[in-house]
């Protein structure tokens, strides 16, 4: 991620104001989708999964399932 954003102008420099070429096709194709996948991953182990983890809590254990209620919110 820092480096994306540490790249960035330079990238903005080179590739995307220039005609799109093999290199640059390359470039964009090998460097964004982990970029999204990065993204992707971090949202479902921050929302999805603590969402689920806290739903399928057993009842008897209602000390966590305050901290899931009071954490969501």
């Amino acid at each position: 991620m820092f480096d994306t954003l540490l790249i960035l102008p330079m990238e903005v420099e080179y590739i995307w104001s220039e005609k799109p070429r093999l290199g640059s096709v390359l470039y964009v194709g090998a460097r964004y989708p982990t970029l999204a996948f990065f993204l992707i991953g971090l949202y479902i182990n921050l929302f999805v999964i603590s969402t689920q983890v806290c739903e399928y809590t057993p009842s008897h254990m209602t000390p966590v399932l305050t901290a899931c209620t009071s954490s969501m919110l």
